[in-house]
């Protein structure tokens, strides 16, 4: 009976977690014309990589996600291709973009295509991951190593259009 009593509390904060870390990801496949749009840096990942990663100068970092399936990283920080290592400097390219169930969450996967900056290939949907419970959606993209919890966030802004 007293391993039992002790367990209780133990057992409320493991699902006190689990709903924590269920709460940010959407309801349901987000389709293309929900993600649509233009994304953009947060301000606390602006911060972010201007204190903890030593970027001074930081241009208007965006991802365009269009409703057609066409995909845009533009002046996206180095540290996403770098795995979290950054020399701050910004990559840029296009391609195609589709969602992807990626650990139990919705991500874009991204193919950029030869011809920017940004090397061609295929950036995974665990490494973009989609967040909020319906749109408008955030994007949280991942630095380096997941279990570094480092990651920037693109939100859009009212007065852009998708």
């Amino acid at each position: 009976m007293f391993g039992l009593i002790s367990l209780r509390p133990l057992f409320a904060s493991s699902i006190v977690v689990a709903l924590a870390a269920c709460s940010e990801k959407p309801f349901s496949f987000p389709d293309a014309q929900s993600l649509a749009g233009s994304y953009f840096l947060s301000e606390k990942s602006v911060e972010f990589l201007r204190r903890e990663k030593g970027y001074v100068i930081l241009p208007s970092c965006q991802v365009r996600i269009g409703g057609d399936g066409a995909a845009s990283v533009i002046q996206m920080p180095d540290a996403y291709v770098n795995f979290g290592r950054g020399s701050m400097g910004f990559v840029s390219g296009e391609g195609r973009w589709k969602v992807e169930s990626a650990d139990g969450d919705y991500g874009l996967e991204i193919t950029i295509d030869k011809g920017g900056s940004m090397a061609a290939g295929i950036y995974a949907a665990n490494s973009i991951l989609i967040r909020g419970h319906k749109p408008p959606y955030q994007l949280e993209v991942q630095l380096g190593d997941p279990d570094s919890a480092e990651s920037l966030t693109f939100e859009t802004r009212d007065g852009h259009e998708k």
